[in-house]
């Protein structure tokens, strides 16, 4: 049975999209790891992003059926009140936030605005919360990580600025759109320029007619691929919300519009930093390298998946350990052919059936201590102990693919840890295998030097 994962948000004209595309960051990550994932939320939030289908709904004033192991809350209306009586329905709650203005009450706050400290939440949460803080946590969505790599070395060979991007939010009540394409027109540009609307937007008519009187090569763009589009850009003008993380994560220099109060902090740390950027300048310099040398020197997002870490470890009870019998033969054999599986091994070839057999058969004379490792019922791996000429327990273990990626290699190894806690534990690891290095170090192992040995912290 998947876990299950409630998201708490709201999207309209008014509220704009920004809670619904930061939650749903973390959604789609859980989706693609298995777990099920609910919306509670208005029929008009769904109206106003239709991608939102996706995901189950359930109406706020529903009756929740079911208990979910994860509670995900981005909503300014909502405080410590509401928190407090999801607690009936939620194992662990994570609330994203940006205002330090009110109580909470969660297991996890996130606030990813810059210059954000732990202190401004410390007299706002319960003593347990953990709270993360500041731009290496922003939410990065999956395209815009992918596509990290590509935009940078396009950003190094932009000499001059030819297509700009105008991004001003999903429901721009105020018409920035049109602010924006004035200071286009003023400032003489000949290239192109994408426009990004929301499904429900009010300004378009407008926004194709000034377009049209002032001659624009303009494209306007509803439900696009920003990632694609924020490639293609050499320069972005638009709100200083969240997308702000995004397009300075592609490299892409930008010009903002601080289109409400929230966005200060976040407007002024752009303008204090020399990366945001006037329209004339950007488009008129003569040495635009100076611009993306700029924004190439910022970092972001490096803990994204430390996030996502903290949802999935927070819910592995559900790993066990079955000791290996006769009919797991052909199970284990199976697995050694999986493609990649055995790249870190020592001996990476995959053995003949006779030889795969011959070990299973010397582990079981040895009494070899082996397991399967399982996760909600389901045989997802596999891990061993067994005394080594060093007079040291050595751990061998792996997760088959499809439960990669889900915390289950270090819920597996703290087991071992609890029925060998007073033996002398070792693991080796090929010093290229970075997934199981960060399994043995948060499943409480230190590091020796040499050879990437890890041995159990006592």
């Amino acid at each position: 049975m998947s876990k299950i994962a409630l998201f708490r948000f709201e999207a309209s004209f008014s509220v704009g999209a920004g809670h619904a595309i930061r939650s749903c960051v973390i959604a789609d990550e859980l989706a693609e790891k298995g777990w099920n994932c609910k919306v509670i939320t208005t029929q008009e939030t769904y109206d106003f992003i239709p991608a939102l289908s996706r995901f189950e709904r359930i109406d706020p004033d529903d009756e929740l059926s079911q208990k979910a192991d994860f509670l995900v809350i981005d909503h300014y209306g909502l405080d410590h009140d509401y928190e407090s009586k999801m607690r009936e329905f939620a194992r662990k709650i994570l609330v994203i936030d940006d205002l330090a203005n009110r109580q909470h009450d969660c297991d996890i706050l996130l606030d990813q605005t810059y210059g954000r400290a732990v202190d401004d939440y410390k007299s706002l949460v319960p003593s347990h919360c953990e709270i993360l803080t500041g731009i290496d946590y922003v939410l990065l969505r999956k395209e815009i990580r992918q596509m990290r790599d590509k935009a940078l070395e396009k950003r190094r060979n932009t000499t001059k600025v030819e297509r700009i991007l105008v991004s001003l939010g999903g429901s721009d009540p105020k018409n920035y759109a049109l602010k924006a394409l004035e200071m286009i027109v003023k400032s003489e540009f000949q290239g192109k320029i994408d426009i990004v609307l929301g499904f429900t937007s009010a300004n378009r008519e407008a926004l194709e007619k000034y377009a049209l009187e002032h001659k624009l090569d303009a494209t306007f763009h509803v439900n696009a691929d920003m990632a694609q589009l924020m490639y293609d850009a050499d320069l972005c003008i638009g709100a200083a919300g969240s997308s702000v993380w995004e397009r300075l994560y592609l490299g892409l220099p930008q010009v903002l519009i601080q289109t409400a109060d929230n966005q200060a902090l976040i407007f002024d740390f752009m303008k204090d930093k020399g990366i945001s950027f006037d329209l004339n300048e950007a488009v008129h310099i003569e040495d635009f390298s100076l611009l993306i040398n700029l924004i190439l020197t910022m970092s972001l997002g490096q803990n994204f998946d430390s996030i996502i870490n903290k949802v999935i470890e927070n819910n592995c009870a559900n790993v066990t350990l079955r000791p290996i019998s006769l009919r797991d033969v052909d199970l284990l054999f199976e697995w050694q052919n999986i493609p990649g599986l055995r790249k870190y091994f020592r001996n990476p070839e995959v053995p003949t059936y006779d030889e795969h057999v011959q070990w299973f058969n010397q582990a079981i004379i040895n009494e070899k201590v082996a397991y399967i490792i399982q996760f909600m019922g389901n045989d997802a791996g596999f891990i061993s102990v067994s005394l080594n000429t060093e007079s040291e327990y050595e751990i061998n273990w792996y997760v088959i693919p499809i439960f990669q990626n889900r915390g289950i290699g270090t819920s597996a190894l703290k087991v071992i840890l609890r029925c060998f806690e007073k033996r002398p534990l070792v693991g080796y690891v090929n010093i290229e295998n970075q997934a199981s290095q960060k399994s043995f170090a948060k499943a409480g192992f230190v590091k020796r030097e040499e050879n990437c040995c890890w041995v159990k912290n006592d």
